[in-house]
């Protein structure tokens, strides 16, 4: 069994004895760390101080990050290392994302890539990294392969501008809210739920999932700021999934289907889990909720500052949730909304 530890210079005869097999072999060497010398023992302590130090102090326009060296106490070995970037800073980090790892030539192929990935996504989740980015050359069959058994979704194809080869992205979220959670909301085996698989809406523009819920027995109620329930025994909340959107919409009906609210999630993406077969939002934590007269308040702002200030989100996702807020103020027709989600509130 296998285990992330810090560097140290107890195992300074084992790391030699990987970096040597390492560089005889002749390929590539990452995660980065491992690049820095370590022939003779005072190298190694600059190495080592060097790693400790750029968990705070990091060079210019680089983040922060944490190096382990992935360990096997049986053998007493060192198979790899990992490095953990605590945000995306610069283009490099925007190419790569948080998680660089790699095992040594003679350790390949037993499984111990995918069990380090996923011990340094654990390590990324501690550091309250709530979406994991990692990326690999196109061609490097079988780190795609480990990216994509550790559950991370394909994000883009880009371009890696020092060699001009072609770099697939992923992310791994725990943001991830699904129709688990909705159904929470009820006591088991009071909660009907109907499924309407890929529904297509010309007018409204939607195309996607809808999952209907009606409530016929609840704990407690829910209630807003006016003493209303939004959630009640005999309330129907209808889940919209538009796979093209960056939003989820709920529009909640009371026991007498009439509109309480609707309520939209601000997501970086809204998916499909090819597991369960579930949809699911990536939240991005900003809410917009409009009322039945067409009154609207935006939730979660200060949620959204907080994550942002404390590199739980990017940069980029901070502006997307923002304009995506903003688009969905400024383009909501209270009517039209009113139209597309009355057609679902029956059935």
């Amino acid at each position: 069994m296998i285990e992330l530890i810090k560097p140290s210079k107890e195992l300074y005869k084992q790391y030699k004895d990987m970096m040597d097999e390492w560089h005889k072999e002749g390929g590539k060497i990452a995660p980065w760390p491992l690049s820095l010398e370590y022939e003779d023992e005072e190298k190694f302590d600059e190495t080592l101080r060097y790693i400790e130090d750029v968990e705070v102090n990091p060079p210019e326009e680089y983040s922060t990050s944490s190096t382990y060296w992935v360990y096997d106490r049986e053998s007493d070995q060192l198979i790899g290392a990992t490095n953990i970037r605590h945000q995306i800073v610069g283009e490099s980090g925007n190419l790569w994302g948080h998680i660089g790892y790699g095992i040594r030539p003679s350790e390949r192929r037993k499984g111990y890539a995918t069990q380090t990935l996923k011990l340094a996504m654990e390590k990324a989740k501690e550091r309250g990294i709530k979406v994991i980015y990692i990326a690999a050359y196109t061609e490097n069959i079988g780190s795609i392969k480990t990216i994509e058994s550790c559950g991370f979704d394909f994000e883009d194809t880009l371009i890696d501008s020092e060699n001009g080869k072609e770099v697939r992205k992923y992310s791994y979220s725990y943001r991830k809210k699904s129709t688990e959670d909705t159904k929470m909301y009820g006591k088991n085996g009071n909660v009907d739920i109907r499924v309407m698989e890929w529904v297509s809406d010309i007018i409204y523009g939607f195309m996607g999932d809808i999952w209907i819920y009606k409530f016929n027995e609840v704990e407690k109620e829910a209630l807003l700021p006016s003493g209303k329930p939004f959630l009640a025994s005999g309330y129907t909340w209808i889940e919209f999934y538009d796979y093209k959107a960056n939003n989820r919409l709920t529009a909640m009906y009371d026991e007498n289907k009439q509109i309480v609210e609707w309520y939209f999630d601000v997501a970086r993406k809204i998916g499909k889990d090819a597991k369960t077969n579930s949809p699911y939002e990536d939240d991005l934590y900003l809410d917009i909720v409009f009322m039945p007269d067409g009154s609207s308040i935006v939730l979660d702002q200060d949620e959204l500052e907080e994550a942002y200030k404390t590199n739980q989100i990017t940069e980029d996702d901070y502006r997307k949730a923002i304009a995506e807020a903003d688009r969905i103020k400024m383009e909501t027709d209270i009517e039209a909304l009113r139209n597309f989600t009355d057609k679902w509130k029956t059935l």
